[in-house]
């Protein structure tokens, strides 16, 4: 193990991150892997196989265990380089009887494995290792050929207000300080710049959510103000670092959250927006909404895939549409799982249907339609294709506007609706 990695390590053991209070599994069993399987636009035969083998490379507390909720007949590999982290995450997965998974520790900077995953997740790692480039490379090399992956780096637009409160608490410490100093030191510092009447600090927002939550979440806190490594990306430095590593950004994770008209509407600019190439659109977006923009988390595979192009309208229409039963949600308390309860994917609220999702540091969004569209919601059950739902409904809704309708709520929208073959 590496220095550097030595001292990630003794980071988490001491902070292990994230606190679980919830782990989720979405619900049909299968809607996360045809989820994935419509971003990455496969056909048939490459759609990600039910018993994948799927490595959850720095796998935290939960995200093993929520990979493998997700994929209950897949075979799931959860590595990390901290003990106290893997103790509480194999704790969570025995309570919950999953016997899909196991856990190791590892270091992304040694590599281990050769073409032996389907489907490989690294979210929030890459960025905390000594040369993300070398450890994404580790993981290219480790996916069967057709295999994919999931990564996400910290966004130096999220980050930047953080950083600049970090230097701050650095040259505030004393050498010598150890770990519980600098985390009370971190908490004293947030609460006294917050209510100092002359000082502004950058995106004050941030700074008091990570106040709020100095008592009851020391994990986010200390992820967020006393990481020892930390670098991170804008658009142009993600996509070089997946070039280097030998990837392709195939799509967003949540593309819906890349599309401008989320965040402003002004047509004019909408226009502008729309006569982009994605890169540009890419780049345009991650400066105009800022820190309330999304993370950046996109499906990737290698860089000899062949390209995929959209699926046609014929292809869609021949396949069946499945809408999302919302979770499972299993609550946790110090460790323990103490309760389990279905959130639906959606809500009645008057005349209209409300989802709503979330992204990194309580950024929240949420999605609106009218409530007469339930029907066709629950019409879509997997058991007919798209063009025999539009059929059903000619009577009552335009064919057209069935069609937007659909594809309002596909993944490359609001992700309420997954197609599978």
């Amino acid at each position: 193990m590496t220095k550097s990695t030595r001292v990630v390590e003794a980071h988490y053991d001491v902070f292990p991150y994230p606190t679980v209070s919830t782990l989720t599994q979405p619900l049909p069993s299968s809607f996360k892997r045809d989820y994935l399987s419509f971003l990455l636009r496969r056909r048939r035969e490459a759609w990600l196989p039910p018993d994948a083998k799927i490595w959850v490379a720095g796998c935290g507390t939960q995200q093993g265990t929520h990979w493998a909720l997700s994929f209950p007949e897949a075979d799931v590999l959860a590595t990390d380089v901290s003990e106290s982290t893997l103790g509480i995450a194999t704790g969570l997965a025995s309570q919950l009887g999953l016997t899909n998974i196991r856990f190791e520790k590892q270091d992304l900077m040694r590599p281990r494995f050769q073409a032996q995953f389907d489907f490989i997740v690294c979210t929030g790692v890459l960025h905390h290792l000594p040369d993300p480039a070398r450890g994404l490379a580790h993981l290219r090399a480790a996916l069967r050929p057709g295999g994919a992956a999931l990564v996400m780096v910290y966004s130096t637009m999220h980050r930047e207000p953080l950083a600049v409160f970090r230097r701050a608490l650095d040259g505030l410490t004393r050498g010598g300080e150890d770990v519980q100093s600098r985390y009370d030191l971190a908490c004293r510092l947030l609460d006294t710049v917050l209510t100092a009447e002359l000082c502004s600090p950058p995106c004050p927002e941030a700074l008091e959510l990570l106040r709020q939550r100095c008592r009851d979440d020391r994990s986010f806190v200390a992820d967020a103000l006393l990481h020892p490594l930390e670098v991170t990306y804008d658009i142009d430095g993600l996509l070089d670092l997946l070039r280097g590593a030998g990837f392709a950004h195939v799509s967003w994770l949540h593309p819906a959250r890349w599309n401008l008209a989320e965040y402003l509407d002004d047509p004019d600019l909408l226009d502008r927006f729309r006569g982009l190439d994605p890169v540009a659109q890419w780049n345009a977006l991650y400066h105009l909404a800022g820190y309330s923009g999304p993370l950046l988390e996109c499906l990737v595979e290698p860089a000899e895939a062949p390209q995929r192009p959209p699926f046609t309208m014929d292809e869609l229409l021949a396949m069946s549409v499945v809408c999302s039963r919302g979770s499972r949600r299993f609550g946790v308390q110090d460790g323990r799982v103490v309760g389990t309860m279905l959130a639906p994917a959606f809500e009645e609220e008057g005349n209209e249907l409300v989802g709503r999702g979330s992204g990194g540091f309580d950024v929240r969004w949420s999605w609106r339609t009218p409530a007469y569209v339930q029907p066709i919601l629950d019409a879509c059950d997997g058991s007919r294709p798209l063009g025999e739902l539009i059929d059903a409904f000619a009577d009552a809704f335009d064919p057209q506007d069935l069609l937007d309708l659909f594809n309002e709520f596909l993944p490359t929208n609001l992700g309420l609706l997954v197609p599978r073959w």
